[in-house]
């Protein structure tokens, strides 16, 4: 899935793909294989693009390393007509970097049929905050402007 309409904090906008995490970090060191793996996504999917990304982008260098995510960094690019800045996130993230989607998978699964927080704390570890948090994520996310496709496996380049 790739989501073009959250706007952080910092009013910088964010492009997700679908990719898995070997893949985007190697793709972090080699600037031509981030922009092969941007190019195909974008030609499979232009719809979840800004429309001016036709007329070229580039590389932009990288975020801050995240504090939460193991020193994390993230492709930033720019948008060569209209001079966006966008921050490429991989799907394997959580919105706001809370946290790897995998590690939260099943504590968030169990949340539908309303398990406790005190319940996930006692399987999952983390404190009841923290649980509190990456349920109410999804809820900071602007559905307005977000394209959302049906689950696809992640596919590697």
């Amino acid at each position: 899935m790739l989501d073009m309409g959250d706007i952080s904090s910092k009013g910088s906008k964010i492009i997700r793909i679908c990719v898995d995490e070997s893949t985007y970090l190697s793709a972090l060191s080699s600037p031509e294989i981030f922009k092969t793996i941007l190019d195909v996504e974008i030609a499979n999917f232009p719809e979840l693009f800004p429309a001016e990304i036709v007329n070229g982008y580039s590389l932009s260098g990288k975020t801050q390393p995240s504090k939460k995510l193991d020193q994390h960094q993230f492709q930033r690019i720019k948008i060569t007509s209209t001079g966006d800045n966008y921050r490429v996130y991989p799907s394997y993230v959580m919105p706001n970097l809370i946290a790897y989607t995998d590690e939260v998978e099943h504590a968030l699964y169990l949340r539908k049929y309303n398990v406790p927080y005190s319940g996930l704390v006692h399987i999952f570890g983390h404190d009841e905050m923290f649980w509190y948090r990456a349920e109410k994520t999804f809820s900071n996310c602007s559905i307005v402007g977000t394209t959302i496709k049906k689950k696809k496996s992640c596919q590697k380049i």
